[in-house]
């Protein structure tokens, strides 16, 4: 397995494993304990990136409103953006 996983450390980052990830399942042998643990690691990293996508989703939507906001309010008054700003110290 070991062989395996070093030709494909870029790979394994690339699915959201840390280089400290990586090692550890280096270490791991080719048994249904290593993939047991291998299957758990990738679940919390899935969760991991599900719980951010839903983060970045809401981020996006909210900057969306503002610059739409913003679009709209162009010429007249203050800047949506910056009055939200504001007020999230609040």
């Amino acid at each position: 397995m070991g062989l395996v996983l070093s030709g494909s450390n870029k790979r394994a980052q690339a699915l959201g494993f840390t280089l400290e990830d990586v090692a550890g399942l280096l270490q791991l042998n080719d048994t249904e304990a290593c993939a047991k643990k291998t299957r758990a690691l990738a679940a919390r990293k899935l969760a991991l990136i599900e719980k951010k996508i839903s983060e970045l989703v809401t981020m996006r939507d909210a900057l969306a409103k503002l610059v739409d906001q913003c679009d709209r309010k162009l010429k007249r008054g203050a800047c949506p953006i910056i009055e939200s700003l504001g007020a999230a110290s609040i």
